[in-house]
């Protein structure tokens, strides 16, 4: 696996999921009141951390030097990418937008707990 040309996709990956990620979360926490402030605040974090999932996933792909699994992992980056766009432009705003959204959140979850607990075999 090439160093240079995934850490360089990771970055970008970076950048684009947190453009949408960031005004998600902190449009997220202004749905409480002023009474419950911190836990809308706490809940916002929570949402930028599963949004950024498939970016701990390719971290630690890197990481392990795991190609496989950052090449998977990175699909599911754009897939949520693009749909955070069609969500965020008003492009199209159907539910099936936001079900690919937390499809690929939870597939990144789900590939990261395999890929963490996954062992290594002798090839």
């Amino acid at each position: 696996m090439n160093k240079k040309l995934s850490w360089s996709l990771f970055i970008l990956a970076l950048i684009a999921v947190n453009i949408f990620a960031i005004p998600f979360a902190i449009w997220s926490t202004f749905a409480g009141t002023e009474e419950m402030k911190y836990f809308w605040i706490i809940g916002g974090f929570i949402l930028w951390i599963l949004l950024n999932a498939g970016i701990i996933q390719l971290a630690a792909a890197i990481k392990k030097e795991q190609a496989p699994f950052f090449w998977t992992g990175l699909f599911l980056v754009v897939l949520q990418t693009v749909a955070m766009y069609l969500l965020n432009s008003f492009i199209v705003s159907d539910t099936w937008v936001i079900f690919m959204i937390l499809g690929t959140m939870m597939a990144s979850i789900v590939l990261l707990i395999i890929q963490v607990f996954r062992k290594k075999t002798s090839r």
